[in-house]
């Protein structure tokens, strides 16, 4: 583990300073800041500042592995969390106990997390906490004036805008076993112009990239079978698969420039930052210049706007350890939009790297430090499409607005749905592709009279 280590204190040594920071504003700077966990003083107020970690017996480990007794269940909210359950948070010094009370339910948070807490020390020695903080949103520059976001409008309204551009995101494709073959098809259709009238056809014209955000191939449920000589059958149905996905890329990328991430279930190593997937699997595709293959997490440009998003590792990740949310007592649990809040403030993209999430040894920098938040935030592979708007309240009133997008894409092969994002207004869309539920009208919930509670909004469907 001692590989690890330099991980940690990475991360504690470039988020500190910030804590702190936000800590004194927060607090003021008449209470004492200790530099170091050991030098906390019994029953005086201190504020401490480490990085927090929890101790879970459901925890998978290694051994448990070994022992044959660690279950293959999927993730899911609060899986690992039991009763017995504490928090320490540690620096370089040493670590302390953290005690469960009103102001502090380490259930609420994520090992990782590097985390200034207010309190005393009690005559057990645990720490009682009063407040906490942490380093807070890193507000990136401001956003173009070319992009107004308090401009709401229905989907098809404003084709004829030759400024309007579309990023498109989809993600769980799941080719192989589960792949609804007709809904890509439609997806395809809706493409190429052929789905719906002129109003669509415009609309697919303006979609100028589609970011696929991973689990786009489902691997073999018997690929046990190589260990016990049938290793033809299942290479046969790998090699189908991947025929499959090369001839939906070669079709998509003669519409748009197509970006490609790897997820949990593709073919790519499972540690974080995921490399690109091999160009060796689409050979047909090597000379195409539109397609894209990236890393998890995709950082990139566009129209003067920064995107920065994930595959939904780590957001799946931070479901399994927690229960309840950190910013509201009443939340059963974090959905997509809490759990990419709750990044943003931290600034950490994978807080539980490498604890409960695989992340390579790092010696020089915390590659998923966010050191400016992104105009906008996504994750993939998610149970619904949510969004959200957040606004640095300082510029509320300002031309030069400061802000970050939050957008949750679903996973394609339960919703039949992409999220389509108006880079003149960072206005989302979800268009479904789903026979079943036939045709309906695009809806906006901002004109139905405000949000949904959810951030569930501007949803239509297609066939």
């Amino acid at each position: 583990m001692l590989q690890y280590a330099t991980f940690y204190w990475l991360r504690l040594a470039s988020l500190k300073p910030h804590v702190k920071e936000n800590a004194e504003m927060l607090w003021g700077v008449h209470i004492p800041y200790a530099n170091n966990i050991l030098d906390i003083r019994p029953n005086q107020e201190t504020v401490i500042i480490g990085t927090l970690f929890k101790e879970m017996p459901l925890k998978p480990s290694i051994l448990k592995n070994v022992l044959g007794v660690l279950g293959t269940k999927k993730f899911s909210h609060g899986l690992y969390v039991s009763e017995d359950d504490y928090a320490v948070l540690e620096d370089i010094s040493g670590r302390i106990r953290v005690k469960r009370g009103a102001n502090f339910n380490h259930d609420n948070f994520v090992s990782g997390t590097i985390i200034g807490l207010r309190g005393i020390v009690d005559n057990n020695g645990f720490f009682e906490v009063i407040d906490y903080c942490f380093s807070g949103i890193p507000y990136n520059n401001p956003l173009p004036l070319s992009v107004a976001i308090n401009k709401q409008r229905d989907l098809y309204e404003g084709l004829d805008d030759p400024k309007r551009e579309f990023v498109a995101f989809i993600s769980g494709l799941e080719f192989g076993q589960t792949c609804d073959v007709m809904s890509v098809e439609l997806f395809l259709r809706f493409m190429r112009g052929e789905l719906g009238g002129p109003k669509n056809t415009k609309l697919a014209s303006q979609i100028s990239r589609v970011v696929i955000c991973g689990n786009s191939i489902v691997q073999p449920e018997d690929s046990d079978q190589v260990l016990r000589g049938s290793y033809r059958v299942v290479y046969k149905s790998i090699s189908d698969v991947l025929d499959t996905f090369e001839n939906f890329l070669d079709q998509l990328s003669l519409m748009a420039d197509v970006d490609i991430m790897p997820g949990q279930d593709d073919f790519s190593s499972s540690f974080l930052p995921q490399q690109p997937l091999n160009s060796c699997l689409f050979p047909q595709l090597q000379s195409r210049d539109s397609i894209n293959l990236v890393t998890n997490p995709h950082k990139f440009k566009m129209s003067g706007l920064s995107f920065l998003g994930t595959s939904g590792q780590n957001l799946n990740d931070i479901y399994s350890y927690t229960k309840g949310t950190f910013r509201n007592k009443d939340d059963k649990q974090y959905d997509s939009l809490g759990a990419l809040e709750m990044i943003l403030e931290i600034r950490h993209l994978c807080p539980s790297a490498p604890d409960t999430l695989r992340a390579y040894p790092q010696l020089e920098s915390d590659p998923f430090i966010i050191h400016q938040s992104p105009h906008i935030l996504f994750a993939g592979n998610q149970d619904k499409y949510q969004e959200k708007m957040i606004v640095n309240e300082a510029t509320q009133n300002s031309p030069y607005k400061q802000g970050v997008k939050l957008v949750s894409v679903p996973t394609f092969t339960k919703s039949k749905s992409i999220v389509l994002l108006d880079l003149t207004t960072l206005q989302t869309y979800e268009v479904k592709f789903d026979l079943s539920e036939g045709v309906m009208p695009a809806r906006d919930s901002a004109m139905d009279g405000g949000t949904a509670d959810n951030g569930e909004r501007n949803s239509m469907h297609l066939m």
